[in-house]
């Protein structure tokens, strides 16, 4: 009982030091935001926070896995109880524009070139978890080729590993350019956003059909 009250508590300080430090980056950025700063956000000393992080980089990976997570909840919520592959195609989609609205920095954050040997030395459990929370979001995205295999829409003869993350590399590319363009699709080619968005994920959808 004893070992319980003393892992909660420290997973409560771990959850304050992370979401101070999390509304630093996405105000400040990470590069510009330091171990000081994080510990006065936080109320805590800097010798306390690194009772619960080895270093900056630990909490910037521990950002990264909460980030992986709520995505991955994100994904298998918008493949749940729905049996046709066009409608988890869009849905699937749909769930990724509206994360990067909820969640811009998580969003942005899974665009980044993480570098994944590093972050095995310096946070080898959150490293372990961040291959797992990976491992699920590429089976999610697998098995929905899969089902678009089955009923016939997706041709057979791809290849599901490198079209799943061509699928992940797309989608997010067309809703980071989407964000950053607004202004220039309506000004310059006289569409919206979410028309851009939904032709987009038209064309993609085509490009995987028989």
């Amino acid at each position: 009982m004893k070992n319980t009250k003393k892992e909660a508590l420290a997973e409560f300080h771990r959850s304050n030091i992370l979401k101070a430090a999390e509304k630093l980056f996405f105000e400040n950025g990470i590069d510009d935001t330091t171990i000081d700063s994080i510990a006065k956000e936080a109320g805590y000393s800097k010798a306390t926070l690194y009772v619960y992080f080895k270093n900056k980089d630990d909490i910037v990976n521990a950002s990264y896995l909460n980030g992986m997570q709520l995505f991955y909840d994100t994904i298998a919520d918008a493949v749940r109880n729905i049996s046709d592959f066009i409608a988890q195609f869009y849905s699937v989609c749909d769930a990724m524009v509206a994360f990067q609205k909820e969640y811009p920095f998580y969003f942005d954050s899974l665009l980044r070139d993480m570098n994944f040997a590093s972050m095995e030395n310096d946070s080898p459990k959150i490293f372990e978890e961040i291959v797992k929370v990976g491992d699920k979001i590429d089976e999610t995205i697998i098995e929905l080729l899969k089902l678009g295999v089955k009923q016939g829409y997706v041709r057979e003869d791809i290849r599901l590993q490198e079209t799943e993350y061509m699928l992940w590399a797309s989608i997010s590319g067309v809703i980071y350019m989407a964000k950053h363009k607004e202004r220039y699709f309506s000004t310059c080619i006289k569409v919206t956003k979410d028309d851009f968005i939904r032709y987009s994920f038209d064309l993609l959808l085509q490009s995987i059909q028989k």
